[in-house]
């Protein structure tokens, strides 16, 4: 081993060549240097040295580093960070400020102290234990476990962010599609008695989207099935032969399209502009008044108005 001490100035590279030839020979260095600016230092394996106050010894002040370890109270959990996550740890590696020449060359050659580049922080080369390897390692360790557990509550928490704007947006599409259907009443019913020459009377609507008709308002003509209102396009191939013949109802042509897409071939659908937009309430005598949503008297709440568009009150 070369214990060499750098009195002159000299760059990075020509150290760090210094330094392999030595390597190539099978030889480990250690540089020493009592200047107060090293541009090296940390890029080879060195220490720099300065007098005791005293100016009684030489003190290693620079190079050399110990592993301060940091766990919470409660290992398992971390108490630094929010949700019930395992402690990373929080140690860090701090230069040895003070230590005797004659003891960290006793080391050297006991070869109980070696060069390493921190991991934890910045990834510079000093002399450490073993000791303190082991504990940057638990803590590393730690820290992917930590790592892994806040990536999988984070993953989680996306999805049920997801899940809850794909409720908001199911809900939203049931209150349109009710909105659409109770627009659509008055027009279809006009439209139907144009015609086939019935009276209004004769044109009768359902109270509610139906699951035998994919969810939409069946249209009646003196009892007998004549068209649908605003059916779920996806629900349609499932029932084509139950519906075949009808005439199917639309708010918009967009609409039309998809329901002609998933349809019959050559099954009529209508496209009509809806009436402004209103829930139908279901009431016990059975007639139908048309309510609002919203909030406060006269008005229907979502929820209600989900609990019509899926039918759970005729289950």
């Amino acid at each position: 081993m070369a214990l060499e001490a750098q009195v002159s100035a000299i760059t990075v590279e020509d150290v760090q060549q210094r330094t392999a030839r030595y390597s190539a020979a099978d030889v480990e260095v250690c540089w020493f240097t009592d200047r107060k600016t090293v541009p090296w230092l940390g890029a080879v394996q060195a220490v720099r040295l300065a007098w005791a106050e005293d100016g009684g010894r030489l003190l290693v002040v620079d190079g050399a580093a110990r592993f301060e370890r940091d766990w919470c109270v409660q290992r398992p959990l971390c108490e630094r960070v929010q949700g019930a996550l395992p402690c990373g740890g929080h140690g860090r590696w701090v230069d040895v400020a003070e230590l005797a020449l004659e003891r960290f060359v006793a080391a050297l050659v006991k070869n109980t102290v070696r060069p390493y580049r921190l991991r934890v922080g910045e990834p510079v080369l000093r002399w450490i234990a073993r000791r303190y390897f082991e504990w940057e390692a638990e803590q590393l360790a730690a820290s992917e476990a930590h790592r892994r557990t806040a990536e999988r509550a984070a993953a989680a928490e996306r999805r049920r962010e997801q899940d809850q704007a794909d409720h908001m947006a199911r809900i939203r599409e049931l209150e349109a599609r009710q909105a659409r259907q109770a627009g659509l009443r008055r027009p279809v019913r006009a439209w139907v008695c144009q015609e086939t020459g019935d009276p209004v009377a004769a044109v009768r609507t359902g109270k509610g989207p139906e699951p035998a008709f994919a969810m939409g308002l069946p249209v009646t003509v003196h009892g007998e099935l004549y068209g649908v209102i605003c059916p779920v396009a996806s629900r349609l191939p499932a029932l084509r032969r139950e519906l075949e013949g009808l005439v199917f109802f639309a708010a918009t042509e967009r609409e039309a399209a998809r329901i002609s897409g998933q349809a019959e071939p050559g099954q009529r659908v209508v496209a009509l502009k809806p009436e402004a937009s209103e829930v139908p309430e279901q009431r016990a005598g059975g007639g139908v008044t048309v309510t609002p949503v919203g909030r406060g008297p006269g008005h229907i709440s979502v929820r209600d108005m989900v609990r019509i568009m899926t039918g759970v009150d005729r289950v």
